[in-house]
């Protein structure tokens, strides 16, 4: 079997050269009905690991020539991250995401270890402020799995439902029109995400 080589063109969808929160994680791209382009991800970060990731939305108009500028969507006040995009047709465009409380994460030694290792004990400590105001009650509203939904193309959004499901890219669409999604059990509880297997959901 010979293999394919496609013509690519390759771009920047979204920099910010020198921003202290110039960083764009785990993005997804979606295609919709009228070729617009979105691309969601947790922007506006300052590591791969850090407690202010925020749902964040770029639009292409022209086949990904050339992007808007970065639209929140979603900011609470956990790491939100992970997001997902999918279009549901005739507009509709389906967000996910998932928000992480980071506190609870670095109360074990090992992660917070892990932490430091990757971003740098300097980075870590530039947290404490933010993590310190995250109490179990101000946390809890937001930890989880979270979805919103769009009628207009993306201009504007529904109110966040949470879902009970955790996949980064979230759910699909089959060809019948039902949603699949695929994934872990994360509804409030960092660890039924950890111990959970895999589990699935269909809509109808």
């Amino acid at each position: 079997m010979t293999a394919k080589h496609l013509s690519a063109e390759h771009g920047i969808v979204c920099q910010l050269p020198g921003d202290d929160f110039g960083y764009f994680g785990w993005p997804s791209v979606e295609r919709l009905d009228n070729g617009t382009l979105l691309v969601g991800s947790s922007g506006l970060r300052s590591e791969h690991i850090c407690p202010y990731g925020k749902t964040v939305l770029n639009t292409s108009k022209d086949d990904g020539h050339t992007w808007s500028p970065p639209r929140v969507i979603h900011e609470s006040p956990l790491d939100d991250r992970d997001v997902g995009v999918l279009d549901l047709g005739g507009g509709n465009v389906l967000l996910s995401w998932a928000s992480v409380n980071n506190r609870l994460q670095l109360e074990d030694p090992e992660i917070k270890q892990s932490f430091i290792d990757l971003v740098g004990n300097a980075e870590v400590d530039s947290w404490t402020t933010t993590l310190d105001a995250l109490t179990d009650a101000v946390a809890a509203p937001h930890l989880g799995s979270w979805i919103m939904l769009s009628a207009d193309g993306g201009e504007t959004w529904s109110d966040k439902v949470r879902v009970p499901l955790y996949t980064p890219h979230g759910p699909i669409k089959l060809r019948d029109g039902d949603l699949v999604y695929v994934g872990n059990r994360f509804m409030a509880d960092r660890d039924e995400l950890d111990n959970s297997g895999v589990s699935a959901a269909r809509s109808s």
